[in-house]
This record gives C-alpha cells, sequence and structure tokens, in this order.
C-alpha cells in the first residue's frame, strides 16, 4: 500500500551526506518535487541540507512524510515550523502558494 496518493501534502526532506555540492542538492530537491507533482502530489514542505551526515560522504538521503492521515498532521507540521535556535535545523521553506515558489 502507497504511503501517500493523489492529492496529499508532502513533506520532503534531503539530506546531504557530507560531500555532496549545494548545487547537486538543489538538483535533487528540484528533480523530487519534480517527480511527487508529476505523480499528483503537493510538496509543501521542503528541507534542504545537511541534517545527518558523515565525513565528506558523497550522497544523500530522503525522507518523504504525508502530512495526513493518522498521524495527525497538524501536530506534525506545527512542530516542524516551529521556531528553534538548533543550529543545525533551519526554518522549513513553507509552499502555501504553489504558483509563487522559485
Amino acid at each position: 500500500k502507497p504511503l501517500y496518493g493523489l492529492g496529499d501534502e508532502l513533506l520532503v526532506l534531503v539530506n546531504n551526506l557530507g560531500g555532496t555540492s549545494n548545487f547537486e542538492m538543489s538538483l535533487l530537491a528540484r528533480s523530487l518535487v519534480t517527480q511527487l507533482e508529476g505523480d499528483g502530489c503537493k510538496a509543501s514542505r521542503l528541507l534542504v541540507g545537511s541534517f545527518m551526515t558523515s565525513f565528506d560522504m558523497q550522497g544523500a538521503s530522503v525522507s518523504i512524510l504525508p502530512l495526513k492521515g493518522d498521524i495527525t498532521s497538524k501536530d506534525i507540521v506545527s512542530l516542524i515550523d516551529a521556531v528553534t535556535d538548533a543550529p543545525a535545523w533551519a526554518k522549513v521553506d513553507v509552499w502555501s502558494d504553489l504558483s509563487q515558489r522559485p
């Protein structure tokens, strides 16, 4: 059974494993969003950065969280969007008006 379906809002986290350039990470993130939205989903939250790394390891990991259903999505969204002073956790990009994003 798929974890997400047509019309679902998704949070997409793209993690740099340590040695991948920002340019490559941007290309990967853009490709992921294009693919997911081509499948009829909406990537409304996108986090791209170095969250869990290894010493200069090339590559990336991808995590996709559907913002619906039994996981109490409003609580999760409020936690993801919350202000924090944690140095490795940047403010999430929120795309509420999907026509206005880069």
